[in-house]
Order: C-alpha cells, then sequence, then structure tokens
C-alpha cells in the first residue's frame, strides 16, 4: 500500500476544509455545492462539478489562489447570504468583516502552498488557472505529396475529421493526458491553425513548419532558442537550428539506421538500403 505524501495530505486537507465551509462556514446554513458555484461565478463561471473536485479528499484537485479569495470573501460575512447567495464586494465589507477575510484566505492559502505541486510526472501538463488549452496538430490536406483518401472529405457522408490530422499518435496521447491532468479545463483540437480568441489560451503546437501555420508563425516571431529550418538534406521535413548563443547555427538531423540521410522514406536512393 502506498502511503499518501506531504503534498497529498496537504490537498486532502484543503479539500476538507472547503467542504467544512459550505456545510458549516454559516450558522445554520448547508449549502450545496450548486449554489457556492453560483455565488463564486460574479465574475468568472465556476462548475459546481469543479467544486466537487477541489473537495475530494481522495484525488484533491487544487483552486487557483483568485478562487481561494473568493471563498474568504464570501465566508467573511454573513450578508454574502442576503438574497441569492452571492459575493459582498470588497468595499463594502465592513472593518470586522474584512480581518475574518484576511485571515480566511491566509489559512486557505497556507494549505494551498503546502499542497504543492501536483504529483511527479504530471506537473508540466497541469494548469491551474482554469484557462482553455488549445492543441493544434498539422493539417495533413496542406501536403501536395500525401494522398487523402475520401473520409476527410467534408461532404462525405462518413467524414471523419481526424484522418486529416497529422501526429495522431502523438496527438492522442497528449489529449488523454491534458484531459486526465486537468479534468475541469476544456482542451480544444484544432488542424495547423486557430483563432484569435483561441491563441491565447494555453497552447500546445504538434507538427513540423510545413503543415502547421501555427509553427511556422511562432517558429518566425518568438526569440526561441531552437528553430525549425528546411534542409535539402532532408526534403521530407524540417531540421533543428539552434539561434543566438555560442552555439548559434548549430544543427541536428534526424537519425536513420545506419546515419545515412539516404535511407528516410522519399530518398531516390533509399532502395540502397539494407533492411533492419
Amino acid at each position: 500500500m502506498v502511503e499518501p505524501t506531504g503534498p497529498q495530505v496537504a490537498g486532502a486537507s484543503l479539500a476538507r476544509r472547503l467542504r467544512e465551509l459550505r456545510r458549516s462556514g454559516f450558522t445554520d446554513v448547508r449549502l450545496t455545492q450548486l449554489q457556492l458555484a453560483q455565488a463564486l461565478s460574479a465574475d468568472e463561471p465556476v462548475a459546481h462539478s469543479t467544486l466537487s473536485s477541489w473537495e475530494n479528499e481522495k484525488a484533491p484537485a487544487l483552486p487557483p489562489y483568485a478562487r481561494l479569495s473568493a471563498y474568504a470573501q464570501f465566508f467573511a460575512t454573513e450578508r454574502s447570504l442576503e438574497g441569492n447567495p452571492h459575493l459582498v464586494l470588497l468595499e463594502e465589507l465592513t472593518q470586522a468583516e474584512e480581518k475574518a477575510r484576511e485571515e480566511l484566505e491566509r489559512e486557505l492559502f497556507k494549505l494551498r502552498d503546502e499542497a504543492g505541486a501536483p504529483p511527479s510526472g504530471r506537473g508540466f501538463w497541469r494548469f491551474d488557472d482554469e484557462a482553455p488549452i488549445t492543441v493544434i496538430s498539422s493539417d495533413l490536406r496542406k501536403s501536395d505529396e500525401l494522398v487523402l483518401g475520401p473520409l476527410t472529405e467534408e461532404d462525405n457522408p462518413n467524414f471523419a475529421e481526424l484522418y486529416s490530422y497529422g501526429d495522431v499518435d502523438a496527438l492522442l496521447d497528449l489529449y488523454g493526458h491534458l484531459r486526465a491532468t486537468n479534468p475541469n479545463t476544456p482542451v480544444h483540437l484544432r488542424r495547423g491553425t486557430a483563432t484569435a480568441a483561441e491563441l491565447p489560451n494555453h497552447l500546445v503546437v504538434l507538427g513540423g513548419i510545413a503543415w502547421n501555420d501555427v509553427t511556422r508563425r511562432l517558429n518566425e516571431t518568438l526569440a526561441l532558442p531552437v528553430r525549425q529550418v528546411e534542409d535539402v538534406k532532408i526534403p521530407s521535413g524540417e531540421i533543428f537550428e539552434t539561434e543566438g548563443g555560442s552555439n548559434h547555427g548549430e544543427t541536428f538531423l534526424p537519425r536513420w539506421r545506419e546515419d545515412n540521410p539516404a535511407c528516410w522514406p522519399g530518398s531516390p536512393t533509399r532502395t540502397t538500403c539494407s533492411a533492419r
């Protein structure tokens, strides 16, 4: 049996405290998750299922600090219950209510700090701000060499959009991982491009500059230490090249069997390569 670690215990403590606040934060009043979610949705909507994940002691999701501030603001005053449950404006809090808000906020922030990062191996793809995630894959329709089947045609009654997505194996693994580590966050899949409204989201790009317009634009506009460039040795793709620094211009080519670029599929001399 695996014993829970320090951050897991702290995460459970925060989940337990949030549930206690909802159930007994006010005298003789037990709020439902739906009621509390509606009260906390003044500035940005939050689903009651999200509150359920924050109160789950066995597998707690960590709320953003801004949400914890809203909890403290709500439970700092009984006036939050006047009419429908709602947030009383900060400037309308009395001196005693503001003091209660600050104390509760410090308590919740401390529990959140102690919970720390998500379990090892999940942290890089975990986003606690609830902002949407947009994954942009290569668009195979941009290739002049690939022959796509009829199921990629949108007027086909059996049309399947994924047939025209590049790097589907990586996309499948990544999409599942993003959904598992961000269960309350929408994950949008796009082919080769995205709308202006989607680009400020958490952005993931898959595929090279040839079939992914966003990869190409980022490659050209961002000051990245590594960028993709075309190379005559690799007619079927791009290579990586360092940008700036003492190693500026250093190139990294893919490795083939026998370290021979001629063995790459599509090379006119590929027939001379020995089989594995």
